[in-house]
């Protein structure tokens, strides 16, 4: 199983501490494939503000940067839950429950 991250959204403050657009929240998916069926689970991230680290302005970010802090600031359990789930999602691909239709019973 490979699992990869795909960030849908960042929310950032326009100002704060005297800096401009501090992300504060990072919405994504998690991402797993078995390389035949791909499944994913959504999160959020809060990011917290640390004045000891360096600034790095919104417009300079990279998708690696922000994938770190979401690997750094997500607990493991959140992931934990998140790849059972896709492997879950995964292993009823191949086996789907049966569905049946019957007739109304009146």
């Amino acid at each position: 199983m490979e699992y990869s991250f795909r960030i849908k959204n960042i929310y950032c403050y326009p100002n704060y501490q005297n800096l401009n657009n501090v992300v504060f929240t990072i919405l994504w998916d998690y991402i797993g494939t078995d390389g035949t069926h791909t499944f994913d689970a959504p999160g959020s991230t809060a990011i917290p503000f640390d004045q000891n680290s360096t600034y790095i302005p919104y417009e300079n970010l990279t998708e690696i940067q922000v994938i770190g802090w979401v690997t750094q600031y997500t607990e493991s359990s959140v992931l934990d839950e998140a790849k059972a789930l896709i492997t879950y999602r995964i292993q009823e691909a191949y086996k789907p429950p049966e569905v049946i239709n019957p007739i109304l019973p009146w």
